[in-house]
């Protein structure tokens, strides 16, 4: 294994994840409307460094199995440091090895620093910008995919238009919009279970929560527990929604 090549191949893989950082932190509507030109100049304005907070990120680059081992006797050789025989020349493990389980364990540990270190030995700004210049174009969908799937997964959206908050609340947890969990909090439970009582349902096989499950629609429009006012007020200074564009109530999980 050529350990500089190996260097390099996984520094790229770094400087993919530095420009994934910044461009999600966009706007991914502004995002799709620039040129590649564009996305180069905003990540050029970036002031670029490999911190401390990408150390788990990079340890956790280097494979598992044979395959991580061959890196790390890379590494090793590098430094002219002896390392642990872990397997045969097929890839197998082998069943009695060299060091013990201690002095394995601080290897491990070792080659983990050794490797951040020696990538960022490797690192420049300069060396980042030529990456991002060169390789760009050819990286530039896969990394909007990856913005696209992050965005719509980590998101929560409430379309807001004053006093029809309470019925898009409703709506969008009948719809699976909005998780079921956000009707636990909205409906009140004691009310509901006050009923059951009345009722003289066995609430030891069939509960409030068991109603609110299977008739949702029901205690949703009965037992919601806020007016347009209050459910505003819960979802921003509680609930961790923010109004946008004053037209949508964004929650990022």
């Amino acid at each position: 294994m050529n350990y500089q090549l190996e260097l390099r191949r996984y520094l790229n893989k770094i400087y993919d994840e530095k420009i994934y950082k910044i461009l999600v932190k966009e706007d991914f509507s502004k995002l799709k409307k620039m040129n590649l030109n564009e996305i180069k100049s905003l990540i050029r304005s970036q002031e670029i460094y490999l911190g401390s907070d990408l150390d788990e990120y990079i340890i956790n680059l280097i494979p598992d199995g044979f395959e991580g081992y061959l890196l790390r006797e890379a590494i090793s050789k590098n430094h002219n440091l002896i390392y642990p025989l872990l397997y045969n020349q097929n890839g197998e493990p082998l069943k009695n090895h060299t060091h013990s389980k201690f002095a394995t364990v601080l290897w491990l540990d070792f080659t983990n620093k050794t490797f951040i270190k020696d990538l960022n030995n490797l690192f420049s700004n300069i060396d980042f910008y030529n990456y991002v210049h060169e390789n760009l174009d050819s990286i530039y969908m896969k990394l909007i995919d990856k913005i696209k799937i992050f965005k719509n997964e980590s998101i929560i959206t409430i379309p807001y238009k004053e006093n029809n908050l309470v019925h898009t609340v409703k709506e969008m947890i009948l719809n699976n919009k909005l998780d079921f969990s956000y009707a636990l909090s909205f409906v009140d439970i004691n009310k509901l279970r006050e009923e059951m009582e009345n009722l003289s349902i066995d609430l030891s096989f069939y509960d409030e929560y068991d109603k609110l499950e299977d008739d949702l629609e029901e205690c949703l429009n009965k037992f919601f527990k806020y007016n347009e006012q209050e459910l505003y007020d819960l979802l921003i200074n509680k609930e961790g929604f923010t109004l946008v564009n004053n037209n949508k109530l964004v929650k990022i999980v």
